[in-house]
């Protein structure tokens, strides 16, 4: 069985919030830039680059 590599927000959150960004079979060999709904800016498009490194 294949590990799982959950990607989490990594701002400094005024909620004290992790929230849950993307979840990939492995670990994303390059960084990928994503657009995240954040809950504590009101549901505002935060841009954030995910991999390339261990989460």
């Amino acid at each position: 069985m294949e590990k799982s590599t959950i990607y989490r927000c990594i701002r400094k959150c005024p909620i004290n919030k992790h929230c849950f960004v993307l979840k990939v079979p492995g670990q994303l060999q390059q960084p990928l830039p994503v657009l995240v709904k954040c809950e504590a800016a009101k549901g505002k498009d935060i841009p954030m680059v995910i991999g390339g490194r261990p989460p």
